[in-house]
């Protein structure tokens, strides 16, 4: 629906306040808000608003609100869940361990997992590589590698 919901909604509060206040602003708030409409109905107008915000639902089903900006607590535990000892301070500082990370600090093994784990989410988000329209081409690629 291509109406200025703005302007609908402020048109719409100026009439209810000026109504339920008995003012005399009343009778041109209505008129204000008849000429925005045009030739459609209140009615008809909120039967298009909900037709459209049934249709956003739908969309949205399956879905999950992301921030755009994860916290530093997400990126954390998306690291951890990537490389569990990275939960645990220190643990490729230990000597004899026989870690295949050569010689680089703990530190710096979560420092380089959350450079990775941002990175993922910016991909979540659509920051990243990928959109929506680039889809097809992404799903031939994976399609190209699978046995």
């Amino acid at each position: 629906m291509t109406i200025d919901k703005q302007k609908l909604q402020k048109l719409l509060w100026a009439e209810a306040a000026s109504y339920r206040a008995d003012c005399a602003d009343w009778k041109p708030n209505t008129e204000a808000l008849q000429e925005f409409l045009g030739e459609k109905t209140v009615e008809e107008v909120a039967l298009e608003l909900l037709a459209e915000n049934e249709a956003l639902r739908k969309e949205r089903e399956g879905k999950v609100l992301v921030p755009v900006e994860p916290s530093a607590g997400l990126l954390m535990s998306m690291a951890i869940r990537s490389d569990h000892a990275l939960g645990c301070p220190g643990y490729y500082d230990q000597k004899g361990l026989g870690r295949p990370n050569n010689g680089v600090s703990h530190a710096r093994m979560l420092e380089c997992a959350l450079g990775d784990m941002r990175k993922l989410h910016e991909e979540v988000v659509g920051a990243g590589f990928y959109s929506p329209e680039k889809e097809s081409d992404y799903l031939a690629m994976a399609k190209a590698v699978q046995p």
